[in-house]
């Protein structure tokens, strides 16, 4: 109810809980994208990741895994100060990654790993 109301407090808390239980649960895919969207639109960027990397688990074949590689790859680049994590991410979204927009980030974003991990 929380992700389909757009309450993003609630939903974080809620997933929070439902973590905390099982680990390794999952919502069905459309709303464990929306959950993470919301999460990281509040601000709860961890929480967002945590939703990401879920989603990428339990759904592999997941139709936009690009779009949600890149979405980590910002979040881990931006702030949650991992750039080795994001530049995981962003690598493998690089190449699978169609429209131009996504891909002039994803270029940007990189660039500014290289620069966090001093050029490597």
């Amino acid at each position: 109810t929380a992700i389909r109301d757009g309450d993003a407090r609630a939903a974080g808390l809620l997933y929070s809980q439902l973590l905390g239980i099982d680990s390794e649960q999952a919502l069905p895919a459309k709303q464990q994208v929306d959950l993470g969207t919301y999460l990281m639109s509040d601000g709860q960027h961890r929480l967002a990741g945590a939703a990401f990397e879920s989603l990428l688990a339990h759904y592999p074949t997941f139709e936009a895994k690009d779009h949600i590689e890149l979405l980590l790859g910002v979040l881990y680049s931006r702030y949650l100060n991992n750039p080795v994590r994001a530049r995981q991410y962003l690598e493998h979204a690089l190449p699978q990654l169609r429209n131009p927009n996504d891909r002039e980030l994803a270029e940007r974003e990189l660039a500014h790993v290289a620069t966090m991990l001093g050029g490597q």
